[in-house]
């Protein structure tokens, strides 16, 4: 059903009487905007390496080149890239860090790091495997929040454990089509970058981009943390409404644009009532239930615009 954008149908939630909970955000209703129309969408809201010659994994096309991590690299690249391997050849996939024979995959990883407010370290991982001839194979991304300097001084257990997250990750593009990234229906090599999320209410403006880039990579979105020419990006602006009677309106709407010339493709809005003062805080679990509705709606943004085109 398709409604005229300025009668968007909206589903409040009941007035309480004691609002100690957190909001469930999960439940907003959700109104895709795509040119004059809108409409409703469904509601949610080092392993030990064994191998004394590993030149022998690539032997064929199957075999993965690991590069070291660019940008905000580890403190030991080599080794980072060394434990990589060696967690991928646990899963049954020939890997290594010497170029044997100029064929198979090639693995590119790229880190960024950011410090909280906290005074811990947010290190988002983002990985891209591609044939040798530069074909796209697939990319996947990884958040982790952890102890200041422990990312950048390369301290030994924090690789290994984030480099086994990495290798799970990897292995998956690979072993099993059923999560392989499809891409964006009509943008062909077209990731999604989310842009900073600023003037939200309490930590909105780490937890809510942290959630969306959580729940893209979970549905298999290609995710990428820098935008390139044929890229969408995602913004979001949250407004809340007075409190009245313990409760208040709030309304999150997510822009998305293509990056080359800025065009505006559609627009997803979110909005509920909520318990008065509920987003001054932590927002918690309401951050991955209003990232959850988002994803939807990018979805079936991406997919309307396809058919359309």
């Amino acid at each position: 059903m398709v409604n005229p954008p300025h009668a968007r149908p909206r589903t409040d939630s009941p007035a309480r009487s004691a609002p100690d909970s957190a909001p469930r955000l999960a439940a907003v209703l959700l109104c895709l905007s795509l040119a004059a129309a809108c409409g409703q969408l469904p509601r949610p809201f080092q392993p030990e390496d064994k191998s004394s010659n590993d030149l022998l994994y690539l032997a064929d096309r199957s075999g993965i080149l690991v590069r070291p991590v660019g940008r905000d690299a580890p403190g030991d690249p080599a080794a980072a890239a060394e434990l990589l391997a060696a967690a991928l050849r646990a899963r049954n996939l020939a890997a290594s860090t010497r170029d044997a024979n100029g064929t198979g995959q090639i693995l590119r990883g790229r880190a960024t790091v950011q410090r909280l407010p906290s005074g811990r370290d947010e290190v988002l991982l983002s990985w891209e495997l591609a044939e040798a001839t530069g074909a796209l194979v697939g990319r996947t991304a990884q958040r982790s929040e952890l102890s200041a300097g422990a990312w950048q001084t390369g301290d030994p257990a924090t690789l290994d454990r984030m480099m086994d997250r990495a290798a799970e990750a990897v292995a998956a593009l690979v072993q099993d089509p059923a999560v392989e990234r499809p891409g964006l229906a009509g943008f062909a090599g077209a990731r999604l970058v989310i842009l900073p999320m600023r003037d939200l209410p309490g930590d909105g403006a780490l937890s809510l981009p942290r959630a969306l880039g959580h729940e893209l990579d979970a549905a298999r979105l290609p995710l990428a943390d820098r935008a390139g020419g044929g890229d969408l990006l995602v913004a979001c602006t949250v407004s809340l409404g007075p409190p009245r009677e313990h409760l208040q309106e709030v309304r999150i709407t997510w822009t998305v644009t293509r990056a080359g010339d800025g065009l505006e493709l559609g627009r997803i809005d979110q909005q509920n009532r909520i318990p008065a003062g509920s987003l001054d805080g932590p927002w918690g679990p309401a951050a991955h239930g209003i990232a959850q509705g988002a994803v939807q709606g990018i979805r079936a943004l991406v997919e309307r615009l396809d058919r359309r085109a």
